[in-house]
């Protein structure tokens, strides 16, 4: 039967065969002579293989046409699921993705929804003061280099957002390496955009920390609120009392145990840890 099943493989090229080194002659599926093994035929092919009798030849057409006949079904039925994952699936995304424009005014909604919000629903309005609560925010691009734009951009447009959800300029350091606005490669200089149609998120942006201010150092110290551990720039760093709200925002690359800087050291989780333990012993917020 593997005779027959061999001449099969090498007539119509269904069946794949594994062969073997002269050194391998004592394996009992060879014949010692480094002769190819068996092939394995899977499933109902297995049945068809075992039934061949002693005159093997008058199988020929039956094992190769079960083989053609699936591989034919395989064939049409891929064809069948690559047709409905475009009708099911990437299309109706791209309809989502066109309608998130306005084709009449040529512009796009920048509102954050909420997944239980409808889509016509107006904002929801800013929440009350509470009494004694100060909100802060600290945001954080550690990358540089125009090919890392987006981590800058969604930066300025986190900057935005909170400034128009009530948050102080005061109240908000921003660490940015600041080399995307008027680099060479920017097709809008002085704008930075974080949607194809999105207006400019960079005007307005604080530049607390810098280029070669855009440490691990500085932002621990910051969020610590120490001014004297501070280097170089605005010198504001998050003086919050014990009712305060800290919101910490940051972009870029990262892997277990560290988060990427434009500036080296990186900030690994040991030492950050460390300054988010000694934050909570001072007291000096109720939610970050």
């Amino acid at each position: 039967h593997a005779t027959q099943i061999r001449r099969a493989a090498g007539a119509n090229r269904l069946v794949g065969v594994s062969h073997v080194s002269p050194s391998q002659g004592d394996d009992p599926r060879t014949t010692g002579q480094g002769l190819p093994r068996a092939p394995r035929v899977r499933g109902e092919h297995a049945a068809a293989a075992i039934k061949c009798g002693p005159n093997p030849r008058r199988h020929d057409r039956t094992l190769l046409s079960a083989f053609s006949v699936s591989l034919w079904h395989t064939h049409w039925f891929s064809v069948a699921a690559m047709r409905a994952w475009w009708v099911c699936g990437f299309l109706p995304f791209l309809a989502a993705a066109a309608a998130a424009a306005d084709p009449a005014k040529g512009n796009w909604e920048p509102l954050i929804r909420l997944p239980t919000e409808k889509g016509d629903a107006p904002a929801p309005a800013a929440s009350a003061a509470e009494d004694g609560v100060t909100k802060w925010a600290v945001f954080v691009a550690g990358s540089s280099g125009y090919g890392n734009y987006r981590h800058q951009a969604d930066v300025c447009h986190a900057y935005q957002i909170l400034r128009k959800g009530g948050l102080k300029e005061e109240n908000i350091v921003v660490f940015m390496y600041d080399d995307i606005a008027k680099n060479d490669l920017n097709p809008r200089p002085g704008v930075i955009i974080n949607h194809p149609k999105g207006e400019d998120v960079y005007a307005g942006v604080p530049k607390d920390y810098t280029g070669k201010q855009v440490t691990a150092k500085n932002f621990f110290a910051v969020l610590l609120g120490n001014k004297t551990a501070v280097t170089g720039g605005s010198g504001k760093v998050i003086n919050s009392k014990p009712k305060d709200h800290i919101f910490i925002y940051y972009a870029d690359h990262g892997g277990p145990g560290v988060l990427g800087m434009p500036n080296r050291p990186y900030i690994y989780a040991g030492d950050f840890i460390k300054v988010l333990r000694e934050k909570h012993a001072s007291k000096s917020y109720s939610k970050m």
